[in-house]
């Protein structure tokens, strides 16, 4: 880690949260990265983990570039993902990124902080230092990288692990197709792709956002902003999504 204050206290909160992971999983059954030992250098914290050949990105970009991984390939990085995302949940923890007070971003559930051994059969959940308890969460709409950023974190609700749950779907539809499932530009963009999916997210959960007001009129149509083609500019033009 950098010496600055913000980067030690992210590696001093992964240290405790992968030592408690850790210690909860003694037989190293429940596919969570393995910490191995931590030092100072020079005012640098050094984290030590266990030896890991690539991440998802790379093995995507290596055996599945536009066409994904097999089937098996994937079938078997699911089950042993939702074993990690399960573990966490066990102790209440949310694998997501978040700005710190001094806007540092981390990351989250995705490609790049899931590893693989050198046989590619075995997965790790990495990348904790984000990490944090349900207790801890707070309202913000850039929590989690965009693409894999759940509709509840756009419009402001109250969320927990599902939030995960829906960044490892994401993951795994990437995995077989090797596109993106959302890839919007914006969270705007996000939640048109969502429901163009999806269907219309329900006046319920749109009660619950403290942010739909941005998104939503009063008849709760989705205002989506696009740029005309002509004139550039960025208009407002309304969907009810009632498919």
């Amino acid at each position: 880690m950098k010496s600055e204050e913000v980067y030690l206290a992210s590696g001093l909160k992964e240290k405790e949260i992968l030592t408690m992971l850790n210690e909860a999983d003694k037989h190293d059954k429940r596919h969570v990265i393995r910490l191995l030992d931590s030092f100072d250098h020079k005012k640098h914290l050094i984290l030590v983990f266990e030896l890991m050949e690539m991440d998802l990105r790379n093995a995507i970009k290596t055996f599945g570039k536009k066409v994904g991984l097999s089937l098996e390939s994937v079938k078997s990085y699911a089950r042993q993902l939702f074993i990690a995302l399960f573990h966490l949940k066990k102790h209440r923890i949310i694998h997501a990124d978040c700005k710190t007070p001094f806007s540092f971003i981390i990351f989250l559930v995705k490609p790049d902080n899931i590893l693989v051994t050198n046989n590619k059969k075995t997965l790790k959940l990495a990348d904790l230092g984000s990490a944090f308890t349900v207790d801890e969460n707070t309202i913000t709409p850039y929590l989690v990288s965009r693409y894999y950023r759940a509709p509840e974190i756009i419009l402001g609700c109250p969320y927990d692990m599902a939030i995960d749950v829906w960044s490892a779907a994401c993951t795994i539809f990437e995995l077989y197709t090797g596109t993106f499932l959302f890839p919007g530009r914006t969270n705007n963009e996000m939640l048109k792709l969502i429901m163009q999916t999806k269907g219309k997210i329900s006046n319920k959960l749109l009660k619950k956002g403290e942010y739909s007001h941005k998104y939503f009129d009063n008849q709760n149509n989705f205002l989506s902003l696009e740029t005309d083609p002509v004139t550039k500019q960025v208009l407002n033009w309304r969907y009810s999504f009632n498919f």
